[in-house]
């Protein structure tokens, strides 16, 4: 497992190899490996862009009998105030298109969230071979 701090853009880089690090060592095809990093892009985001700041694990998932790559990206922001609206197309509360969540949902192929109000967000993904 590595931990990365996320403070500013810059910093997603270093994520980004270590997930195509562990994506290529697992076997996963390029198509799969751009959808993690493309949903891990627009989560990482949201943490910069609501809390300020976040951190990100990521890991190698052999829990069960499918092998992938599985992101956990946490804040300590202000949370989601209505979870199910902002996990719908079109929701937005700073003027943007809104497909963020829902899209990084759509990409992943496990996908589960908590956020709570003044304590911040937890997002875990798991993308497989």
């Amino acid at each position: 497992m590595a931990i990365f701090d996320i403070r500013e853009k810059n910093d997603f880089n270093a994520i980004f190899y270590h997930i195509k690090d562990l994506s290529d060592q697992a076997n996963m095809s390029v198509v799969k490996q751009t959808q993690l990093i493309t949903a891990v892009c627009e989560l990482m985001s949201n943490a910069l862009n609501y809390a300020g700041h976040g951190q990100v694990d990521v890991y190698q998932n052999k829990i069960t009998e499918k092998q992938g790559v599985t992101v956990v990206i946490t804040d300590t922001g202000p949370g989601i105030a209505d979870l199910p609206l902002a996990m719908k197309d079109g929701f937005s509360t700073k003027n943007t298109l809104g497909i963020g969540l829902p899209g990084a949902k759509r990409l992943a192929d496990e996908f589960w969230i908590e956020s709570v109000i003044n304590q911040g967000t937890c997002i875990r993904i798991t993308k497989y071979v």
